[in-house]
């Protein structure tokens, strides 16, 4: 479907998701808990010159009252990349946010790899599995340095009034 209002880059996205779709409505995933694999398709009708044409990856449940969705991935169809995590990277995400095991069995899982690796391959699409999002870490905050409980505060006191007399010192001798 074409909208006159898109930009290049986000009609190019909204295509290649028709493309997707094609590929991936049809088939499911898991034993346990069905999912379908689909892309999540690009906010609004610009994308700023292909800067913002990440597509998510997500794991949506056939069942409605199944968990809910996961994101796997992103698909960069203007850049022509593409990232999915692993099944471990995954399965950690589903069970820090469920409490639960994942439903979606490695069998199942590595199904789906192996359709999306092949579709992205003919779609001419780079991708890697990596084992986690990058996420960019905070850096860790400076360690806090105290002074030690029997600081000599008198003695720079001392050395403070020594320096101020010796000013007025030298500023008597000089202009006087």
């Amino acid at each position: 479907m074409s909208d006159d209002h898109r930009t290049v880059h986000a009609q190019q996205a909204f295509e290649f998701g028709d493309v997707f779709g094609y590929k991936f409505n049809p088939l499911s995933f898991g034993t346990e808990v069905k999912r379908r694999l689909t892309l999540s398709p690009p906010d609004g009708l610009s994308t700023a010159g292909g800067r913002q044409s990440r597509q998510s990856l997500v794991l949506v449940p056939e069942d409605d009252d199944a968990s809910g969705n996961l994101v796997i991935g992103f698909i960069d169809p203007v850049h022509k990349n593409a990232e999915i995590r692993s099944f471990n990277a995954v399965s950690q995400q589903f069970s820090a946010r469920y409490g639960r095991n994942f439903d979606l069995d490695r069998q199942s899982f590595d199904l789906l790899i192996a359709e999306l690796g092949g579709f992205l391959k003919i779609q001419k699409i780079d991708y890697q599995v990596v084992e986690a999002a990058h996420i960019p870490k905070k850096p860790a905050p400076p360690p806090v340095v105290e002074a030690p409980a029997n600081s000599n505060v008198g003695v720079m006191l001392g050395m403070l009034a020594l320096g101020i007399a010796l000013g007025f010192v030298l500023g008597w001798a000089v202009f006087a």
